[in-house]
């Protein structure tokens, strides 16, 4: 277990640090696909070996693992084209891209997605274009996060894929296809990673190729729209609607590559937690794009409706449209009404309200759920959270994992099935006010289940005075390895 505890004397207002400044990590989300993407134009012409993107200990495991498979896909092609060039053999490059052992499977390629759902997709499309044989497998969860959409649409496509253990989870075995290009019918309502997987894949072929889903919207569609903006900016002509996607030609044009930019799924944590119970008087949030094609940037357009006693700007840093996010507290405001109270000022379009309760409806913003859902425990906000039945398959069932925490510390939770599934979060009174009541829970001990937001979302529950545990705090590198450094920054310390 990991206490996570306050490292000064108990507080006697919420807001005793001055300023903060915190460095977030890289996007996630844009790296991941400007690795894929990298790759597949590579794939097109077999560059030089010395053009792969270089690993660093510093990145997000999910990163890391999506350079290590592209990597070895670029060596593995090298080899087969050029084996002279590494001076080695093809069976032996075959060996040195084997990174798990298993003897049922003879001498076939392994490629090891880790544990990303992001990078086992990418990667499976990816490999399936490339014509790439072998077995896709990966850690954790992976082997049971749902995959069948996609591969029914690259077998569509040509490719020939089996199951290994079950179908339409991995792992997965492919055969070398060459795969054509087309019209593919998804199902409605799955998640718009397996939209962006075939078209990053189909890059590696220049096949032109039609996506088509409904009667119902992809889930997570801003993810989709930063994908085919990044083909776009990289010289593919794309078109898009509610209910298609399209990857067509290709012309040459002066790289674009994008500026790195900070992750705003971590962001959203810091500032839901200063939008509730300020951390500092003034937080900083570096490097953070106020247009990114990130979906959690929406949460930018909610501050002066969801924090109305919180000041914000974004300074810009350098040409481009980077800034740095500050968030200062307003002397004499009380952090008081959840929302802004002016009636001309209009809630977002992702929130309603029924009687006593608030909506959000959080299709495109599926990362921010478990920040969301602590944000109301802080707040004594009763909050319905709509569109998130496909959290059930995240590194964790995120929404069971979510109501068992949140239970533990004596707030109502549960998961409601209809029509739709929803999350509901019903506590009694704001978080400080429970901690000093005579109800109040002597120390929070949180589980993991394995899943670095549930860990981060918990996080957000630690108050001066009040400590809080976890089974395993180290799950947060997988997207944030600077987690508990900033909570340090903070006047906050993990021991244990």
């Amino acid at each position: 277990m990991a206490t996570l505890k306050f490292n000064k004397a108990p507080l006697q207002r919420s807001v005793e640090l001055g300023e903060v400044r915190l460095d977030l990590p890289p996007s996630k989300s844009l790296l991941i696909r400007q690795i894929f993407l990298e790759t597949a134009q590579w794939i097109r012409s077999v560059g030089p070996l010395e053009s792969e993107p270089k690993d660093r200990e510093d990145l997000a495991e999910d990163i890391r693992s999506a350079l290590a498979l592209t990597t070895a896909i670029r060596r593995h092609v090298l080899a087969a084209k050029h084996p002279s060039i590494l001076g080695v053999e093809q069976s032996n490059q075959v060996e040195r891209t084997n990174q798990v052992e298993r003897p049922d499977q003879g001498s076939e390629v392994r490629w090891e997605a880790g544990e990303a759902g992001t990078v086992m997709r990418f990667g499976l499309a990816l490999l399936a274009f490339a014509g790439l044989g072998g077995i896709l497998q990966g850690q954790g969860r992976a082997h049971q996060r749902p995959i069948k959409g996609l591969v029914d649409a690259l077998r569509a496509l040509g490719a020939r894929i089996h199951c290994l253990e079950r179908e339409g989870y991995p792992p997965l075995r492919l055969e070398p296809s060459q795969l054509h290009g087309g019209r593919v019918v998804l199902p409605s309502n799955v998640s718009s990673q397996f939209a962006s997987a075939l078209l990053l894949g189909a890059v590696c072929r220049e096949v032109e190729l039609e996506l088509h889903w409904g009667p119902e919207e992809l889930l997570s569609r801003p993810y989709l729209d930063m994908t085919l903006a990044m083909l776009q900016s990289s010289g593919w002509s794309t078109n898009a609607g509610p209910y298609h996607a399209s990857l067509g030609s290709y012309r040459v044009t002066e790289n674009q590559a994008l500026e790195p930019e900070g992750d705003w799924s971590a962001a959203t944590f810091w500032i839901l937690r200063q939008a509730a119970y300020p951390l500092a008087t003034t937080l900083i949030l570096s490097n953070l794009n106020p247009r990114s094609l990130q979906g959690d940037a929406v949460l930018l357009g909610w501050l002066s409706w969801l924090a109305p006693h919180l000041e914000w700007v974004m300074t810009p840093i350098g040409s481009g449209e980077r800034g740095d996010l500050t968030l200062r507290v307003r002397d004499g405001v009380e952090v008081s009404s959840p929302f802004c109270e002016n009636p001309v000022a209009h809630h977002p379009a992702e929130w309603e309200q029924q009687g006593d309760r608030w909506i959000c409806h959080a299709e495109g913003i599926p990362d921010m759920v478990p920040a969301l859902a602590v944000w109301a425990v802080l707040r004594g906000l009763r909050l319905e959270i709509r569109g998130v039945g496909h959290l059930a398959y995240k590194e964790s069932n995120r929404l069971q994992a979510l109501c068992d925490n949140l239970q533990g510390v004596g707030i109502q939770c549960r998961v409601i099935h209809g029509e739709e599934i929803v999350l509901l979060v019903d506590p009694d009174r704001p978080w400080a006010q429970q901690l000093e009541g005579d109800r109040r829970p002597e120390r929070g001990s949180f589980r993991s289940f394995g899943d670095h937001r549930m860990v981060m979302a918990m996080s957000m529950l630690a108050m001066p005075g009040w400590d809080i545990a976890f089974d395993d705090a180290r799950v947060v590198s997988k997207s944030y390895p600077t987690f508990w450094e900033h909570w340090r920054a903070l006047g906050y310390d993990l021991k244990g």
